[in-house]
C-alpha cells in the first residue's frame, strides 16, 4: 500500500512522492478510547473479519524465535502460590476537628 500526499508549501501545492504508510496491516495495537471512537479502517480484535479474538485476553510478546505466534491458548486467571503481603498489625488515628467559618476560604 502506498499513499500521496499534497501540502500546500509557501502558497504553492506540492505533490509528495508516494511513501509506505507507518502503520501496515496486521499490526496489533492497544486503544485508550471507547469502542464508537475507534478510527475509521481499524478493527477490534474480537475474532472476526479475520482478526484473532483478544477478547478478555492479555497480549505478550513471544518468549523465543522458535514460538510459534499462529498457538492458541492463554488464560484469563493466574494463581501465584507462595505469595503473601504481610506486616506488622498497626492503626491510624486522626484528631477530629470542625472547620470553623473563619477557617473557610472565600468563594
Amino acid at each position: 500500500m502506498a499513499c500521496i500526499s499534497l501540502v500546500k508549501l509557501r502558497g504553492k501545492m506540492s505533490l509528495l512522492i508516494p511513501y509506505k504508510p507507518a502503520v501496515t496491516s496486521g499490526l496489533i495495537g492497544l486503544w485508550h478510547g471507547t469502542i464508537v471512537n475507534i478510527p475509521a479502517g481499524w478493527l477490534i480484535c474480537d475474532g472476526n473479519n479475520g482478526t484473532p479474538n483478544l477478547l478478555a485476553k492479555f497480549v505478550e510478546g513471544v518468549a523465543t524465535a522458535a514460538t510459534n505466534p499462529g498457538a492458541v491458548g492463554g488464560a484469563t486467571a493466574k494463581n501465584t502460590a507462595g505469595h503473601v503481603h504481610s506486616g506488622p498489625s498497626h492503626t491510624h488515628t486522626t484528631p477530629s476537628h470542625a472547620l470553623t467559618v473563619a477557617e473557610m476560604p472565600a468563594h
